[in-house]
């Protein structure tokens, strides 16, 4: 009986000296995908894939851009408009957690929230002339891991 008592008190001893070691906590990602739509005979590039480095619920992603332009055989400039819908999977969230500028900027600073509502690029792209748009995107907490799709839509129709 002594020994298993010993052998005992020598276990509790043990175990109140290692320190218990929990993984570290290691953030669920989010993978956001984007379409680039044209209309009226402008061209944009695309897809987007905001991605790489993996997004995280709570974060801005790092600035991303598409080239807007006109064909070079139009003799004049047109004025663009974009607009956006919804970020869609299992569970969406929404079209304004995406901002865009034609410059870079600081999310929240300086910029646009996209809408589902056409909103006019400032001034006219000419022909051949391509114009930069940025654009960020900010994963909302407690957002689900998965897969996430937008589509951004580009229009220069004019009478």
């Amino acid at each position: 009986m002594r020994k298993i008592l010993t052998a005992l008190v020598a276990l509790v001893s043990l175990m109140s000296t290692v320190p218990l070691v929990t993984p570290a906590a290691t953030p669920a990602s989010v993978t956001a995908n984007v379409d680039v739509l044209t209309w009226c005979d402008i061209a944009a590039t695309g897809p987007i894939d905001f991605s790489p480095p993996s997004l995280i619920p709570g974060q801005v992603s790092s600035e991303k851009t598409t080239s807007v332009s006109e064909p070079i055989g139009n003799k004049e400039g047109v004025a663009v408009t974009v607009q956006g819908n919804d970020w869609d999977t299992q569970s969406s969230f929404l079209v304004g957690q995406t901002h865009w500028a034609l410059s870079t900027f600081t999310y929240g600073m300086s910029d646009n929230i996209l809408t589902s509502s056409p909103v006019s690029l400032v001034g006219t792209i000419g022909p051949g002339t391509p114009q930069t748009v940025h654009l960020q995107v900010k994963i909302p907490n407690g957002q689900s891991v998965g897969t996430y799709h937008q589509t951004i839509t580009f229009t220069a129709c004019g009478d």
